[in-house]
């Protein structure tokens, strides 16, 4: 798997390891563009909360943000990737009180060893899953299915010590304080990914999985105003369901400075004909050639300008016409990257791009008919859980025995091996065909 979203043999990744970097990430954002076309959204952003990070893409028409340049622990990278945001954010981040008394959540991270002190490993630091326990929107007896029991009280105990006694607070008001914390830092990573690229949240939807994604991602939609969440049916394992979503990937590029207005359409289409042949030369040992598709693009910026913007070349032979197209494209995002455009301005032409994907077969998941909208079936329990200030009675479900069709209001839990999830107040729930829960927030645009 490659940071790009493609797969490649292992004896080409042994040669280029650096493209492998963010494999896991990024088939984690192929696997929730996939459930969210199927649950109908155009629009996503995707976010994965683990237990140290947290990973943001943005998907705009079923298509993720593309970078090429990035840089991970301080080394700086000049290869394809989907472009994800990451922060340090996770069931594991810990929580603190800084040098003028602010309460903080990560980007220390207490892993899975000692990990958080309701694993009763030895951890002393209060962390994120230790709020989320302490609040009651976590089941002490049903941890990984049951397969795992963590200790309440001494998540208490550590709250009450290290953060509840030297803020002069009550231990479920600091718990809830956590959360909030680390929520607004997740917030914050969204808004970079979407406000600040210049796409309004509230035109997409959210899919959210790893383990403690569910947990967080209908109040990070109510915070953010964007309308609906979808849950994987395995929010825990997508990352593996995007692996199977991958098609072989090439990405070839060649340098080609020269200003649009002197580029001769013929040596243009020239050019990535030699590029498209080579490429399927080196792909077709990996799939049949009538699999390999092509697509095209070009690094422009304006003349004199340091850095370029990739702008997608359509198919076929290049002309004059479709040249001032490109150009038109050119400006198009230059605006809404930048606030501006220059129309007045020379462009020129940096790197000619192309990809080379080998499709492959897609794994179908079975559409079901709806059935019984009342869950009262899935019905485990309720619980006292404390949200927004106070407590609630909550009820609990067992997420394995929502049928198609079954709807919730929130409050509201649903608890499977690999995740919770925690619908709010005033939000509401349902089942779609495919078992993708959709949270409905209620943000209108």
């Amino acid at each position: 798997m490659q940071s790009s979203g493609g797969i490649m043999p292992a004896s080409e990744a042994g040669r280029r390891s650096a493209s492998t970097i963010l494999s896991g990430p990024a088939a984690g954002v192929l696997g929730g563009v996939a459930l969210a076309k199927q649950a109908g959204f155009k629009n996503v952003i995707t976010v994965d909360m683990g237990g140290t990070s947290f990973d943001i893409c943005l998907a705009d028409r079923w298509t993720p943000r593309f970078t090429r340049a990035s840089e991970i622990g301080g080394h700086a990278l000049s290869i394809p990737m989907i472009d994800i945001h990451t922060i340090g954010a996770g069931g594991g981040s810990i929580a603190w009180i800084d040098q003028g008394g602010v309460l903080k959540t990560g980007p220390e991270s207490a892993s899975a060893d000692p990990g958080p002190v309701c694993y009763d490993k030895g951890g002393d630091r209060p962390t994120v899953t230790d709020a989320n326990l302490v609040l009651g929107r976590l089941d002490p007896h049903y941890f990984l299915g049951g397969e795992m029991e963590v200790d309440q009280r001494l998540a208490y105990e550590a709250i009450e010590r290290t953060l509840a006694k030297p803020l002069g607070m009550g231990v479920l008001e600091v718990a809830e304080g956590v959360i909030r914390v680390v929520n607004a830092n997740m917030a914050r990573g969204i808004r970079f990914v979407s406000v600040e690229k210049g796409y309004d949240p509230r035109d997409f939807g959210m899919v959210c999985f790893g383990g403690s994604g569910p947990l967080h991602g209908a109040e990070l939609a109510e915070e953010l105003a964007i309308p609906e969440v979808v849950v994987p049916f395995a929010p825990g394992v997508n990352c593996a369901y995007g692996l199977l979503m991958a098609d072989f990937r090439q990405d070839h590029v060649r340098t080609h400075v020269a200003g649009l207005a002197d580029t001769s359409p013929n040596e243009l289409s020239g050019l990535y004909s030699e590029m498209a042949k080579e490429a399927r030369q080196r792909m077709k040992g990996d799939v049949p050639g009538k699999s390999i598709v092509i697509t095209r693009s070009l690094d422009m910026r304006y003349h004199g300008q340091g850095y370029e913007l990739e702008v997608p070349v359509p198919d076929g032979r290049i002309t004059r016409k479709s040249l001032a197209d490109i150009e038109r494209k050119f400006h198009a995002l230059h605006r809404r990257s930048y606030g501006f455009d220059n129309r007045d301005e020379a462009t020129e032409l940096v790197n000619l791009r192309i990809t080379a994907t080998g499709l492959l077969p897609k794994p179908k998941l079975r559409r079901e008919k709806e059935g019984d909208r009342n869950p009262g079936r899935a019905l485990k329990e309720r619980r006292r859980v404390f949200l927004k200030g106070r407590h609630h009675d909550v009820p609990i479900y067992d997420r394995n025995r929502l049928n198609p069709g079954a709807r919730m209001r929130g409050p509201a839990i649903i608890e499977q091996r690999d995740s919770t999830i925690l619908v709010f107040p005033r939000q509401r729930a349902r089942i779609d065909r495919y078992r993708n829960l959709i949270i409905t927030v209620g943000a209108k645009r």
